[in-house]
Protein backbone atom coordinates (compact mmCIF):
# COMPACT_ATOMS: atom_id res chain seq x y z
CA UNK A 1 0.00 0.00 0.00
CA UNK A 2 1.25 3.29 -0.90
CA UNK A 3 1.75 6.13 1.87
CA UNK A 4 -0.78 8.12 0.15
CA UNK A 5 -3.39 5.15 0.25
CA UNK A 6 -2.40 4.67 4.00
CA UNK A 7 -3.06 7.95 5.21
CA UNK A 8 -6.54 7.92 3.16
CA UNK A 9 -7.36 4.12 3.93
CA UNK A 10 -10.82 4.21 5.99
CA UNK A 11 -13.25 1.73 6.81
CA UNK A 12 -16.69 2.14 4.69
CA UNK A 13 -19.15 3.62 6.68
CA UNK A 14 -21.25 6.46 5.92
CA UNK A 15 -19.88 9.43 7.46
CA UNK A 16 -16.27 8.10 5.97
CA UNK A 17 -17.28 9.21 2.32
CA UNK A 18 -18.23 12.91 3.35
CA UNK A 19 -14.40 14.14 2.98
CA UNK A 20 -13.70 12.61 -0.37
CA UNK A 21 -17.30 14.27 -1.66
CA UNK A 22 -16.44 17.58 0.07
CA UNK A 23 -13.01 17.42 -1.34
CA UNK A 24 -14.88 17.00 -5.02
CA UNK A 25 -17.04 19.52 -4.86
CA UNK A 26 -14.67 21.97 -3.48
CA UNK A 27 -12.60 21.11 -6.49
CA UNK A 28 -15.63 21.26 -8.92
CA UNK A 29 -16.22 24.95 -7.19
CA UNK A 30 -12.42 26.23 -7.00
CA UNK A 31 -10.49 24.48 -9.60
CA UNK A 32 -13.31 23.67 -12.42
CA UNK A 33 -15.94 26.34 -12.67
CA UNK A 34 -13.19 28.97 -13.28
CA UNK A 35 -11.60 26.70 -16.56
CA UNK A 36 -14.08 28.51 -18.86
CA UNK A 37 -13.64 32.22 -17.54
CA UNK A 38 -11.60 34.92 -20.48
CA UNK A 39 -7.57 34.63 -20.41
CA UNK A 40 -6.49 37.68 -18.54
CA UNK A 41 -3.55 39.17 -19.76
CA UNK A 42 -0.50 37.17 -19.36
CA UNK A 43 -2.67 34.08 -20.35
CA UNK A 44 -2.87 36.00 -23.58
CA UNK A 45 0.54 36.24 -23.32
CA UNK A 46 0.94 32.63 -24.00
CA UNK A 47 -1.71 32.30 -26.38
CA UNK A 48 1.11 34.88 -27.81
CA UNK A 49 4.01 32.62 -27.57
CA UNK A 50 2.43 29.75 -28.98
CA UNK A 51 0.83 31.74 -31.92
CA UNK A 52 3.71 33.82 -32.97
CA UNK A 53 6.37 31.98 -31.95
CA UNK A 54 9.64 32.26 -30.06
CA UNK A 55 11.52 34.46 -32.72
CA UNK A 56 8.78 37.17 -32.50
CA UNK A 57 10.94 40.91 -31.96
CA UNK A 58 8.48 41.03 -29.47
CA UNK A 59 10.67 38.56 -27.22
CA UNK A 60 13.46 40.49 -28.15
CA UNK A 61 13.13 42.68 -24.46
CA UNK A 62 12.21 39.36 -22.95
CA UNK A 63 13.88 36.58 -24.26
CA UNK A 64 13.54 34.30 -21.03
CA UNK A 65 9.56 34.28 -21.28
CA UNK A 66 9.20 31.60 -24.71
CA UNK A 67 11.87 29.41 -23.52
CA UNK A 68 10.03 28.04 -20.65
CA UNK A 69 9.45 23.93 -21.08
CA UNK A 70 5.61 24.97 -19.93
CA UNK A 71 4.66 25.96 -23.94
CA UNK A 72 5.34 22.11 -24.78
CA UNK A 73 2.01 22.12 -23.39
CA UNK A 74 -0.24 24.82 -24.52
CA UNK A 75 0.88 23.91 -28.08
CA UNK A 76 -0.40 20.59 -27.69
CA UNK A 77 -3.95 21.79 -26.09
CA UNK A 78 -4.06 24.08 -29.01
CA UNK A 79 -3.33 21.57 -31.52
CA UNK A 80 -6.19 19.63 -29.88
CA UNK A 81 -8.65 21.91 -28.85
CA UNK A 82 -7.59 25.28 -30.84
CA UNK A 83 -7.55 28.47 -28.41
CA UNK A 84 -9.22 27.45 -26.13
CA UNK A 85 -9.82 28.33 -22.38
CA UNK A 86 -10.71 25.12 -21.20
CA UNK A 87 -8.11 23.34 -23.15
CA UNK A 88 -5.75 25.10 -22.53
CA UNK A 89 -6.11 25.18 -19.23
CA UNK A 90 -6.62 21.55 -18.57
CA UNK A 91 -2.85 20.90 -18.46
CA UNK A 92 -2.93 23.11 -14.80
CA UNK A 93 -5.74 21.45 -13.52
CA UNK A 94 -4.15 18.13 -14.11
CA UNK A 95 -0.71 19.06 -12.76
CA UNK A 96 -2.54 20.89 -9.53
CA UNK A 97 -4.34 17.90 -9.23
CA UNK A 98 -1.29 15.70 -9.11
CA UNK A 99 0.68 18.09 -6.95
CA UNK A 100 -2.37 17.96 -4.45
CA UNK A 101 -1.75 14.14 -3.97
CA UNK A 102 1.52 14.48 -3.65
CA UNK A 103 1.54 17.11 -0.81
CA UNK A 104 -0.69 14.21 0.80
CA UNK A 105 1.32 11.78 0.30
CA UNK A 106 4.21 14.05 1.89
CA UNK A 107 2.03 14.86 4.93
CA UNK A 108 1.65 11.23 5.62
CA UNK A 109 5.33 10.85 5.35
CA UNK A 110 6.36 13.69 6.83
CA UNK A 111 3.73 14.87 9.69
CA UNK A 112 1.33 11.90 10.43
CA UNK A 113 -0.29 8.84 8.49
CA UNK A 114 -3.28 10.99 9.18
CA UNK A 115 -2.68 14.08 8.06
CA UNK A 116 -3.26 14.04 4.33
CA UNK A 117 -7.16 15.57 4.33
CA UNK A 118 -5.84 17.74 6.20
CA UNK A 119 -3.12 18.78 4.20
CA UNK A 120 -5.07 18.68 1.31
CA UNK A 121 -8.02 20.87 2.71
CA UNK A 122 -5.38 23.44 3.94
CA UNK A 123 -4.18 23.65 0.46
CA UNK A 124 -7.56 24.24 -0.85
CA UNK A 125 -7.82 27.53 1.67
CA UNK A 126 -5.27 29.00 0.28
CA UNK A 127 -6.52 31.45 -3.22
CA UNK A 128 -3.13 31.41 -4.66
CA UNK A 129 -3.17 27.36 -4.71
CA UNK A 130 -6.43 27.12 -6.46
CA UNK A 131 -5.57 29.92 -8.54
CA UNK A 132 -3.15 27.99 -10.38
CA UNK A 133 -5.78 24.96 -11.89
CA UNK A 134 -7.09 27.22 -13.73
CA UNK A 135 -4.24 29.40 -15.29
CA UNK A 136 -2.79 29.27 -18.52
CA UNK A 137 0.82 29.95 -16.83
CA UNK A 138 3.55 28.04 -15.88
CA UNK A 139 3.22 28.20 -12.09
CA UNK A 140 0.99 24.76 -11.48
CA UNK A 141 3.64 23.34 -14.12
CA UNK A 142 6.46 24.24 -11.72
CA UNK A 143 4.15 23.49 -8.52
CA UNK A 144 3.73 19.57 -9.89
CA UNK A 145 7.58 19.77 -10.77
CA UNK A 146 8.58 21.17 -7.36
CA UNK A 147 6.21 18.91 -5.31
CA UNK A 148 7.76 15.53 -7.04
CA UNK A 149 11.26 16.50 -6.95
CA UNK A 150 10.67 16.70 -2.85
CA UNK A 151 8.94 13.46 -3.15
CA UNK A 152 11.90 11.93 -4.76
CA UNK A 153 14.54 13.20 -2.42
CA UNK A 154 12.59 12.05 0.60
CA UNK A 155 11.86 8.51 -1.22
CA UNK A 156 15.81 8.11 -1.76
CA UNK A 157 17.00 9.52 1.32
CA UNK A 158 14.65 7.02 2.73
CA UNK A 159 15.70 3.85 0.74
CA UNK A 160 18.94 4.60 -0.91
CA UNK A 161 17.63 3.14 -4.17
CA UNK A 162 18.67 4.52 -7.33
CA UNK A 163 15.75 5.19 -10.03
CA UNK A 164 14.59 7.74 -6.60
CA UNK A 165 18.32 9.49 -7.21
CA UNK A 166 17.43 9.61 -10.72
CA UNK A 167 13.86 11.04 -11.16
CA UNK A 168 15.12 13.63 -8.42
CA UNK A 169 17.99 14.54 -10.58
CA UNK A 170 15.66 14.72 -13.75
CA UNK A 171 12.84 16.50 -11.77
CA UNK A 172 15.10 19.16 -10.50
CA UNK A 173 17.08 20.10 -13.42
CA UNK A 174 13.85 20.80 -15.21
CA UNK A 175 12.30 22.99 -12.13
CA UNK A 176 14.53 26.36 -12.66
CA UNK A 177 13.42 25.54 -16.83
CA UNK A 178 9.95 26.25 -16.06
CA UNK A 179 10.39 29.75 -14.44
CA UNK A 180 13.96 30.92 -13.63
CA UNK A 181 12.44 32.77 -10.24
CA UNK A 182 11.81 29.44 -8.79
CA UNK A 183 16.02 29.15 -7.87
CA UNK A 184 15.44 29.51 -4.24
CA UNK A 185 13.86 26.18 -3.74
CA UNK A 186 16.96 24.51 -4.43
CA UNK A 187 18.10 25.68 -1.10
CA UNK A 188 15.15 23.52 0.09
CA UNK A 189 16.68 20.09 -1.36
CA UNK A 190 20.35 21.41 -0.11
CA UNK A 191 18.77 21.89 3.50
CA UNK A 192 16.75 18.74 4.10
CA UNK A 193 19.37 16.15 2.57
CA UNK A 194 22.45 17.95 4.43
CA UNK A 195 20.16 17.96 7.63
CA UNK A 196 19.22 14.00 7.09
CA UNK A 197 22.49 13.43 6.40
CA UNK A 198 24.47 15.10 9.07
CA UNK A 199 21.85 13.40 11.64
CA UNK A 200 22.62 10.45 10.12
CA UNK A 201 18.91 9.58 9.31
CA UNK A 202 19.12 8.45 5.72
CA UNK A 203 21.27 5.10 4.61
CA UNK A 204 22.63 7.25 1.79
CA UNK A 205 26.24 8.08 2.25
CA UNK A 206 27.58 11.66 1.73
CA UNK A 207 29.74 10.65 -0.91
CA UNK A 208 26.74 9.14 -2.99
CA UNK A 209 24.94 12.39 -1.98
CA UNK A 210 27.74 14.29 -2.81
CA UNK A 211 27.37 12.90 -6.84
CA UNK A 212 23.92 13.12 -6.85
CA UNK A 213 23.83 17.07 -5.96
CA UNK A 214 26.99 17.17 -8.47
CA UNK A 215 24.98 16.08 -11.15
CA UNK A 216 21.80 17.91 -10.55
CA UNK A 217 23.99 21.64 -10.46
CA UNK A 218 25.82 20.23 -13.79
CA UNK A 219 22.54 20.21 -15.31
CA UNK A 220 21.54 23.26 -14.18
CA UNK A 221 24.70 25.19 -15.80
CA UNK A 222 22.93 26.12 -19.05
CA UNK A 223 19.87 27.64 -17.14
CA UNK A 224 22.44 29.55 -14.85
CA UNK A 225 24.28 31.21 -17.54
CA UNK A 226 21.00 32.35 -19.03
CA UNK A 227 19.42 33.76 -15.80
CA UNK A 228 23.12 35.54 -15.44
CA UNK A 229 22.43 37.13 -18.74
CA UNK A 230 19.26 38.35 -17.79
CA UNK A 231 19.72 40.20 -14.74
CA UNK A 232 22.12 42.35 -16.67
CA UNK A 233 18.97 43.54 -17.74
CA UNK A 234 16.78 42.84 -14.92
CA UNK A 235 15.66 46.60 -14.18
CA UNK A 236 13.13 46.53 -17.46
CA UNK A 237 11.79 43.79 -15.95
CA UNK A 238 10.46 45.21 -12.97
CA UNK A 239 6.62 45.78 -11.88
CA UNK A 240 5.95 45.99 -8.77
CA UNK A 241 7.62 48.35 -5.90
CA UNK A 242 10.12 47.04 -3.34
CA UNK A 243 8.26 45.05 -0.99
CA UNK A 244 8.19 46.12 2.62
CA UNK A 245 8.30 43.79 5.89
CA UNK A 246 4.89 44.02 6.07
CA UNK A 247 4.78 42.35 2.30
CA UNK A 248 6.57 39.37 3.71
CA UNK A 249 4.95 38.67 7.05
CA UNK A 250 2.04 38.55 4.47
CA UNK A 251 3.23 36.28 2.39
CA UNK A 252 3.93 34.08 4.90
CA UNK A 253 0.45 33.19 5.55
CA UNK A 254 0.14 33.20 9.09
CA UNK A 255 -2.99 33.61 9.50
CA UNK A 256 -3.63 29.43 7.91
CA UNK A 257 -1.49 28.67 10.60
CA UNK A 258 -3.07 30.56 13.39
CA UNK A 259 -6.82 29.42 12.64
CA UNK A 260 -5.44 25.63 12.59
CA UNK A 261 -3.45 25.87 15.61
CA UNK A 262 -7.10 27.69 17.13
CA UNK A 263 -9.24 24.87 15.42
CA UNK A 264 -7.64 22.47 16.73
CA UNK A 265 -7.65 23.25 20.63
CA UNK A 266 -11.22 24.32 19.97
CA UNK A 267 -11.26 20.51 18.89
CA UNK A 268 -9.74 19.60 22.28
CA UNK A 269 -11.72 22.18 24.32
CA UNK A 270 -15.12 20.99 22.92
CA UNK A 271 -14.09 16.55 22.67
CA UNK A 272 -12.66 16.94 26.64
CA UNK A 273 -9.54 15.22 27.19
CA UNK A 274 -10.65 11.71 27.80
CA UNK A 275 -11.15 11.59 24.28
CA UNK A 276 -7.66 11.65 23.42
CA UNK A 277 -6.14 9.89 26.57
CA UNK A 278 -5.36 6.55 24.21
CA UNK A 279 -4.16 8.40 21.16
CA UNK A 280 -1.09 7.12 19.43
CA UNK A 281 1.50 10.23 19.46
CA UNK A 282 2.84 11.34 15.71
CA UNK A 283 6.29 9.26 14.91
CA UNK A 284 7.59 11.81 12.91
CA UNK A 285 5.93 15.14 13.57
CA UNK A 286 8.45 16.19 16.15
CA UNK A 287 11.43 15.33 13.98
CA UNK A 288 13.99 17.97 13.39
CA UNK A 289 14.09 16.69 9.72
CA UNK A 290 10.61 17.34 9.34
CA UNK A 291 10.88 21.12 10.89
CA UNK A 292 13.52 21.69 8.32
CA UNK A 293 11.85 20.55 5.73
CA UNK A 294 8.47 22.25 6.11
CA UNK A 295 10.03 25.26 7.63
CA UNK A 296 12.58 25.68 4.27
CA UNK A 297 9.73 24.72 1.98
CA UNK A 298 7.10 27.33 3.51
CA UNK A 299 10.13 30.43 3.92
CA UNK A 300 13.12 29.81 1.50
CA UNK A 301 10.57 31.86 -1.31
CA UNK A 302 9.22 34.69 0.08
CA UNK A 303 12.40 35.44 2.12
CA UNK A 304 14.86 34.70 -0.73
CA UNK A 305 12.76 36.81 -3.21
CA UNK A 306 12.34 39.38 -0.07
CA UNK A 307 16.27 40.11 -0.09
CA UNK A 308 17.31 40.06 -3.29
CA UNK A 309 14.60 42.66 -3.96
CA UNK A 310 15.93 44.56 -0.99
CA UNK A 311 19.64 44.22 -2.14
CA UNK A 312 19.63 44.83 -5.47
CA UNK A 313 16.66 47.37 -5.51
CA UNK A 314 15.03 45.15 -8.43
CA UNK A 315 11.88 43.83 -7.04
CA UNK A 316 10.96 40.67 -8.00
CA UNK A 317 8.56 40.38 -5.05
CA UNK A 318 5.43 39.19 -7.22
CA UNK A 319 2.78 37.01 -5.50
CA UNK A 320 2.87 34.78 -8.26
CA UNK A 321 6.33 34.31 -7.85
CA UNK A 322 5.58 33.21 -4.18
CA UNK A 323 3.00 30.56 -5.30
CA UNK A 324 5.58 27.95 -4.85
CA UNK A 325 5.96 28.06 -0.64
CA UNK A 326 2.18 27.25 -0.64
CA UNK A 327 2.39 24.18 -0.14
CA UNK A 328 4.84 24.61 2.31
CA UNK A 329 2.63 26.76 4.20
CA UNK A 330 -0.06 24.28 4.42
CA UNK A 331 1.80 21.75 5.74
CA UNK A 332 3.49 24.11 8.48
CA UNK A 333 -0.07 24.51 9.35
CA UNK A 334 -0.76 20.90 9.32
CA UNK A 335 2.10 20.49 11.25
CA UNK A 336 1.62 22.73 13.84
CA UNK A 337 -2.08 21.52 14.64
CA UNK A 338 -0.37 18.18 14.60
CA UNK A 339 2.75 18.98 16.94
CA UNK A 340 0.95 21.38 20.23
CA UNK A 341 1.22 19.81 23.38
CA UNK A 342 -1.91 19.13 25.75
CA UNK A 343 -1.43 20.99 29.50
CA UNK A 344 -2.16 17.29 30.63
CA UNK A 345 0.86 16.38 29.41
CA UNK A 346 -0.38 13.42 27.15
CA UNK A 347 0.62 13.05 23.19
CA UNK A 348 -1.50 15.67 20.92
CA UNK A 349 -4.28 13.56 18.99
CA UNK A 350 -3.19 13.39 15.41
CA UNK A 351 -5.69 11.90 14.01
CA UNK A 352 -9.07 12.91 15.12
CA UNK A 353 -7.73 16.99 15.64
CA UNK A 354 -6.72 17.26 12.36
CA UNK A 355 -10.68 15.77 10.66
CA UNK A 356 -11.89 17.76 13.52
CA UNK A 357 -10.14 21.05 12.01
CA UNK A 358 -10.99 20.22 8.47
CA UNK A 359 -15.06 19.06 9.76
CA UNK A 360 -15.28 23.11 10.81
CA UNK A 361 -15.01 24.19 7.19
CA UNK A 362 -16.98 20.92 6.27
CA UNK A 363 -20.05 20.62 7.94
CA UNK A 364 -18.52 17.11 9.32
CA UNK A 365 -18.00 16.29 12.90
CA UNK A 366 -16.50 13.53 14.88
CA UNK A 367 -17.55 12.22 18.28
CA UNK A 368 -18.22 8.84 20.33
CA UNK A 369 -19.27 5.88 18.02
CA UNK A 370 -16.95 7.37 14.67
CA UNK A 371 -13.63 6.16 13.52
CA UNK A 372 -10.46 8.11 13.06
CA UNK A 373 -8.58 8.39 9.23
CA UNK A 374 -6.76 5.31 10.20
CA UNK A 375 -9.84 3.08 11.39
CA UNK A 376 -9.26 2.72 14.76
CA UNK A 377 -11.88 3.97 16.99
CA UNK A 378 -11.14 6.61 19.57
CA UNK A 379 -13.25 4.82 22.28
CA UNK A 380 -13.72 1.37 22.71
CA UNK A 381 -17.44 0.29 23.61
CA UNK A 382 -19.20 -3.41 24.48
CA UNK A 383 -21.85 -5.12 23.46
CA UNK A 384 -23.42 -6.37 27.10
CA UNK A 385 -20.22 -5.19 29.14
CA UNK A 386 -22.28 -5.32 32.66
CA UNK A 387 -21.87 -8.96 32.63
CA UNK A 388 -18.08 -9.74 31.41
CA UNK A 389 -16.04 -11.62 33.73
CA UNK A 390 -12.40 -9.37 34.14
CA UNK A 391 -9.54 -11.61 34.13
CA UNK A 392 -6.29 -10.87 35.60
CA UNK A 393 -3.65 -11.39 32.88
CA UNK A 394 -0.23 -13.25 33.68
CA UNK A 395 1.47 -10.18 31.75
CA UNK A 396 0.81 -7.27 30.28
CA UNK A 397 -1.15 -7.33 27.00
CA UNK A 398 1.73 -5.68 24.38
CA UNK A 399 2.16 -5.73 21.06
CA UNK A 400 5.36 -5.04 18.57
CA UNK A 401 3.35 -2.80 16.53
CA UNK A 402 1.18 -0.16 19.24
CA UNK A 403 -2.36 0.03 18.53
CA UNK A 404 -2.74 -3.45 16.32
CA UNK A 405 -5.82 -5.68 16.59
CA UNK A 406 -5.72 -8.76 19.18
CA UNK A 407 -8.33 -10.82 17.24
CA UNK A 408 -11.49 -8.63 17.85
CA UNK A 409 -9.65 -6.25 20.45
CA UNK A 410 -7.62 -3.37 18.96
CA UNK A 411 -5.26 -1.88 22.38
CA UNK A 412 -4.15 1.42 21.49
CA UNK A 413 -0.95 2.80 22.40
CA UNK A 414 -0.18 4.40 25.76
CA UNK A 415 3.07 5.78 27.24
CA UNK A 416 2.43 4.98 31.09
CA UNK A 417 2.89 1.50 32.70
CA UNK A 418 0.62 -1.01 31.90
CA UNK A 419 -1.56 -2.99 34.77
CA UNK A 420 -4.44 -4.94 34.80
CA UNK A 421 -7.20 -5.67 37.54
CA UNK A 422 -6.86 -8.80 39.81
CA UNK A 423 -9.12 -11.49 38.67
CA UNK A 424 -13.00 -9.93 39.71
CA UNK A 425 -17.09 -10.30 38.78
CA UNK A 426 -18.81 -7.47 39.29
CA UNK A 427 -22.09 -7.87 39.17
CA UNK A 428 -22.39 -4.59 37.63
CA UNK A 429 -21.39 -1.96 35.69
CA UNK A 430 -17.68 -2.60 35.55
CA UNK A 431 -14.30 -1.62 33.88
CA UNK A 432 -10.44 -2.02 33.85
CA UNK A 433 -8.27 0.43 32.82
CA UNK A 434 -5.07 -0.64 31.22
CA UNK A 435 -2.82 2.42 33.32
CA UNK A 436 -4.38 1.77 37.06
CA UNK A 437 -5.75 -0.37 39.11
CA UNK A 438 -9.27 1.21 39.75
CA UNK A 439 -10.76 1.11 43.31
CA UNK A 440 -13.66 -1.60 43.79
CA UNK A 441 -17.44 0.18 43.44
CA UNK A 442 -17.00 3.11 42.91
CA UNK A 443 -19.42 5.20 40.73
CA UNK A 444 -17.68 5.61 37.37
CA UNK A 445 -18.38 7.08 33.47
CA UNK A 446 -18.28 4.73 31.02
CA UNK A 447 -17.34 5.91 27.54
CA UNK A 448 -18.73 3.94 24.34
CA UNK A 449 -17.56 2.18 21.92
CA UNK A 450 -18.09 1.05 18.06
CA UNK A 451 -17.23 -2.87 18.88
CA UNK A 452 -15.16 -5.02 21.12
CA UNK A 453 -15.19 -7.33 24.46
CA UNK A 454 -13.90 -5.11 26.72
CA UNK A 455 -14.13 -1.39 27.49
CA UNK A 456 -12.13 1.12 28.55
CA UNK A 457 -12.80 3.31 31.63
CA UNK A 458 -12.31 6.68 33.27
CA UNK A 459 -11.74 7.21 36.36
CA UNK A 460 -14.36 8.71 38.84
CA UNK A 461 -14.18 11.96 39.50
Amino acid sequence: MTPGAAGLHQPSRPWNHLSPLILILALARLWVMPLWSSFWVDEMGTVFVVQRGADHPSFAVAPQVPQSIYYLLPRAANALFGVSEFGWRLASLLAMAAALLLIAWLAVRLVDPGAAWFAAFACLALRGFDYQAADARPYGLGTLVACACLWFLVRWLDRARWPDALAFVVLGALLWRVQLIFWPFYLVLVSYAASRLAHRDSSVSWKAASAVFALLGLSLVPTLLQAAALYRQAGAHVVVALPTLRDLVLSLKLGLVAVCVAGAWVAHAVAGRSAFATRKPPPRSSSRETVVLIASWWLCQPVCLFAFSRVTGNSVFVARYLWLSLPGAALAATWAENSFPLATGNPPPPYWASEACCSMASGRSYGPGTTTPTGAAPRARCGNWSSIPIHRSSAPARSSRPGRPYGALTIPYQASSTRTCPSIRYPAKSCCSRSKILPRPKPMRVTSQPSGSCCTAVRAR
